[in-house]
Formats: C-alpha cells, sequence, structure tokens
C-alpha cells in the first residue's frame, strides 16, 4: 500500500496538486483544507496517501494530516458516497468538524455541505456514529469506559455533546470521582444539564 509521499509541491489547484518525487510528478486530489495546509508548509512536503481503485479506475489522493485521510476513508465506506463527494464534505468542513457533527448529531451542519441531503446526512450518522475516533474527544476529558458510556447516553437522549462534555470536565475536577458508580455520575450531570 502506498502510505506516503514527500517531495517538491510544483502546482496547487483548487483540489488537486501535482507533487514532484525524484523524475515523477503525480497529480493528487485533496480537499481544500489540505491544499491551504500544504500551502503553508516548507518543501519538501509529506502526502499522506491513499489510492483508489476500482475496475475501471485509478486515483489517488492525499491529505496534510492523519485525520484528514482517516476521514475520507471512512467516508468511502458510506454507501453512497464517493470519493468525488468525500472530498465536497471535507473541503467545506474540517475532519474534526464531521466527526463532531456526527457525535453531536448536527444534522444542520452536514446538510450545509453541498450534495449532501437529510436522506444522506441520516444515513451519513447512522453509518458512521460507531466509528468515531478519540480525537473528536476534548483533551480536557479524561477518556474511560464510564465516561465515554455516559457521554453516548446523554447525547442519544439529545443533549449536546459541548454541553455534555462541559459537564464531565467540571465533575472529573472533584476528587472524589473516581469514587463515583456509574449511575451516580449519569444522574449528577443529568441534574446539571437540566439547571441550565
Amino acid at each position: 500500500m502506498l502510505y506516503s509521499l514527500t517531495g517538491e509541491l510544483l502546482d496547487t489547484r483548487e483540489l488537486s496538486f501535482l507533487l514532484k518525487t525524484g523524475a515523477i510528478v503525480w497529480h493528487i486530489q485533496t480537499s481544500k483544507h489540505s491544499i491551504a495546509e500544504f500551502r503553508r508548509m516548507q518543501q519538501p512536503v509529506t502526502v499522506l496517501t491513499y489510492l483508489y481503485h476500482r475496475e475501471d479506475q485509478l486515483q489517488l489522493f492525499g491529505f496534510a494530516s492523519i485525520e484528514g485521510r482517516h476521514a475520507f476513508s471512512e467516508l468511502l465506506r458510506v454507501s453512497g458516497i464517493g470519493p468525488k463527494q468525500a472530498l465536497k464534505v471535507l473541503s467545506h468542513i474540517t475532519a474534526q468538524q464531521l466527526w463532531s457533527a456526527i457525535e453531536s448529531r448536527d444534522e444542520r451542519q452536514l446538510t450545509s455541505v453541498p450534495g449532501l441531503g437529510k436522506k444522506m446526512v441520516e444515513k451519513l450518522i447512522l453509518a458512521m456514529k460507531d466509528r468515531i475516533p478519540e480525537y473528536v474527544y476534548p483533551s480536557e476529558i479524561r477518556q474511560d469506559n464510564r465516561s465515554e458510556d455516559i457521554m453516548h447516553a446523554l447525547v442519544d437522549m439529545g443533549y449536546q455533546r459541548q454541553e455534555v462534555a462541559k459537564q464531565m470536565h467540571i465533575l472529573q475536577q472533584d476528587t472524589e470521582f473516581t469514587k463515583l458508580h456509574e449511575s451516580e455520575i449519569f444522574k449528577i450531570i443529568l441534574e446539571n444539564l437540566g439547571l441550565q
């Protein structure tokens, strides 16, 4: 598998660029966010690649971050989303914003992406909600099974992920947090969310 390429960035366009590695010049497709990141990098640049192949086509995609490439590959796993649509999504919102919108079931943000209608957004959320990577969670929240389970349960109940994360962070500052049972943590956060 082709993991990455390092070389000289020759030309950038809206959704593609040329990368020279030795005597070979690669035409690589990418998102607007990755193009912006590549333009800020010093030469030579390292491109994290994704080789897309089907019976009738072979395309090379490249990203400036692992998160971008990961989001692209996960989008391709959703039925009805091909590479062109996946790049549109990642050009409109960042990988972090995509995962946050999926975690919080934010259909409004996802339907703002050109080409994503309400039905496709519902399908996307359903397909990707169980594959949310750890980097989506705020770094100040100590992740453990209890915290993660409670956050998922409260988000499923309709609470905003950011508000649940904030309450979890506040509670985790309490020295007694580790002694609390999962049901007690759930009850305290639920009460605090109700007071807002």
